[in-house]
């Protein structure tokens, strides 16, 4: 699964997480966002990198999630818990 994620860094409109590569064989990582304000759901977005950095973000309160699906399935979206004010 998805293990260690955490925030690496966060501004005004922008707030950059990383999180342990998972090394399975043949895995991409999805994630997106939900802006709380108004529950706009981001469309999703596909990376190999162990890291991703949501940026150009207004103003609101927004909940990050990510997962990674590999040869051994999905590990399903985590993250939600956290709510970030931007």
């Amino acid at each position: 699964g998805l293990t260690n994620l955490h925030v690496v860094s966060q501004s005004s409109s922008a707030v950059t997480f990383d999180w342990d590569d998972c090394g399975c064989a043949s895995y991409i990582y999805t994630v997106k966002y939900v802006r709380v304000s108004d529950g706009y759901t981001s469309p999703e977005v596909q990376t190999a990198n162990s890291n991703y950095t949501f940026s150009n973000l207004p103003s609101g309160t927004y909940q990050f999630f990510f997962k990674v699906d590999s040869n051994g399935g999905s590990s399903g979206f985590i993250g939600g818990d956290d709510q970030f004010v931007l």
